[in-house]
């Protein structure tokens, strides 16, 4: 079976990696500023996304957890 694909890409070959690389850097290279601003804002878009999770982590280990125990340990006094 021989697909769309499998036909437009008959014959043709995949240009090496070391001889695209020359040509990519070349484009690269007058954006390098912006590419690594890009990078490092990515960086802390990844670092920010976990505040959430820990704050929650928090939340619930310290705050909720603790006032469970202190109430559980009222209604043993109140039942005893």
């Amino acid at each position: 079976m021989v697909t769309a694909h499998s036909k437009a890409g008959a014959g043709i070959s995949r240009p090496k990696l070391q001889a695209v690389l020359p040509l990519v850097w070349e484009l690269v290279r007058p954006h390098r500023g912006l590419l690594a601003v890009g990078f490092v804002l990515m960086a802390i878009k990844r670092v920010a996304s976990l505040v959430l999770p820990y704050s929650t982590r928090y939340l619930i280990d310290s705050v909720i957890i603790s006032q469970a125990n202190a109430m559980r340990s009222q209604i043993d006094v109140v039942a005893k």
